[in-house]
């Protein structure tokens, strides 16, 4: 049995901020999406929250501790893979310095930078929220 009416995957997304700055991740070759820039994050396993989720994911990906705050955004987005929902949440502060576990770059930019910058499309809504 079909149906249209498919769940959508919740990602959670970090909003890291540094002195004026906003952590965004490039997707590495061979990924969907590749060369792209993105809030680094990830999905939320069943029986996980978000910011549980969160936690695991940046200590998967980039080898930080994260103190996860309150939810920004949301944004829900299509793709060929599926509907996913897009969960931003506020990361008040990572222990650690960011490494290249699951992406091919970093970088700290500011909220205007990032409307010059290829991003992900989930992810155009959030950085137009920061910019204003």
């Amino acid at each position: 049995m079909h149906s249209d009416a498919v769940p959508a995957v919740d990602v959670a997304a970090a909003v890291i901020r540094r002195g004026g700055l906003v952590l965004l991740a490039r997707r590495a070759p061979g990924r969907a999406m590749a060369g792209l820039w993105e809030f680094p994050g990830g999905r939320v396993e069943p029986g996980e929250t978000p910011a549980q989720a969160l936690v695991r994911e940046l200590r998967e990906e980039m080898n930080v501790e994260a103190s996860v705050g309150r939810q920004l955004h949301s944004e829900t987005c299509s793709t060929d893979r599926g509907v996913f929902r897009i969960l931003f949440l506020e990361v008040h502060g990572i222990e650690g310095e960011p490494a290249l576990n699951d992406h091919d770059a970093l970088e700290w930019v500011t909220p205007a930078a990032m409307a010059d910058m290829p991003l992900a499309p989930a992810d155009r809504g959030m950085a137009a929220l920061l910019a204003s």
